[in-house]
């Protein structure tokens, strides 16, 4: 499995169409949105064999110098074992200090 950051709406938008349960704030434009209001949002993919399994938009939350965290609302999966694998659960978090996040705030939603 590899973390790969989406700056594609066609992709993104075509994942999220295809969810029974799609949630409104993992939407390109809400991501827009929160972007035309000053905060940075992150969007990634979790792909495995050029499949995508679970994507989330995040949300950047800086708490002062040194200490930020993402913040990712209703995040749904297709797979409920996407994100619960070690190795995939493993590089989330990696992925996420690699890029300066001191932890992810995750609010997930029902699992597909």
């Amino acid at each position: 499995m590899q973390i790969i950051k989406c700056d594609n709406q066609s992709a993104w938008d075509q994942w999220l169409v295809c969810l029974p349960h799609a949630e409104f704030l993992q939407s390109w434009d809400w991501g827009e949105f929160q972007q035309s209001i000053g905060r940075s949002v992150v969007r990634l993919q979790f792909v495995e064999n050029k499949n995508v399994l679970a994507q989330c938009q995040g949300i950047v939350h800086r708490l002062g110098p040194g200490f930020s965290y993402l913040y990712i609302p209703r995040m749904v999966t297709k797979n409920s074992t996407a994100l619960n694998l070690g190795a995939g659960e493993e590089l989330f978090f990696a992925f996420l200090r690699s890029y300066g996040f001191t932890w992810p705030r995750l609010e997930p939603t029902v699992s597909l």
